[in-house]
């Protein structure tokens, strides 16, 4: 009988220990392991974005040098300050071209327009007239000309019943950068 005593103290102590040794690991739980966690997590997130924000500066900063170049590029290819200088270069550009390509210039307007920036922009309205081979040689060498010219729109029209003749109509435009010494800051 005294066994099943020891038996029974033994039990009870065991029981005692394991219960007590359960609320500890439930106090643990509540107290450090999950406020842990949420922090860990909280963490983790911050870390994230740290990572992505660095990705993104780096991106950044490899990007930068190819943008100046572009902006001296564009600063080199723009027309002179001086906006006598800047429209004569330009209309001595859509002529040249048009003389090389073997079209008729038939109406050339020049305007100048104001953009945000400090910049001015020269619009030049076009009318011409050529065989189409002609007049396609004439838009692409526009657009590869210097100053850098843009087309902004074109209307092809026949004037002969086999549309072996057009008429072109064109509006381009060329950018005048006045602080040609700015340097491009993002």
């Amino acid at each position: 009988m005294e066994s099943r005593a020891v038996n029974d103290a033994t039990r009870k102590a065991w029981l005692t220990w394991t219960a007590g040794g359960m609320l500890a690991l439930l106090a643990a739980d509540r107290l450090l392991w999950r406020p842990a966690a949420r922090a860990w997590s909280a963490q983790s997130q911050r870390i994230a974005a740290l990572r992505e924000q660095v990705a993104q500066g780096r991106l950044a900063r490899d990007r930068i040098e190819t943008v100046r170049r572009r902006w001296a590029e564009a600063v080199e290819r723009s027309l002179p300050p001086d906006g006598a200088a800047g429209e004569e270069r330009m209309l001595k550009a859509i002529h040249d071209e048009a003389r090389e390509a073997r079209i008729a210039l038939t109406a050339l307007n020049p305007r100048w327009r104001k953009e945000t920036g400090g910049f001015e922009v020269l619009e030049c309205r076009v009318t011409a007239q050529g065989d189409w081979g002609s007049l396609a040689r004439w838009l692409d060498a526009m657009e590869n000309a210097r100053p850098a010219i843009r087309l902004e729109a074109f209307d092809l029209a026949p004037r002969d019943d086999r549309g072996s003749r057009l008429t072109l109509t064109a509006r381009f435009s060329a950018l005048q950068i006045a602080d040609r010494d700015r340097e491009y800051r993002p």
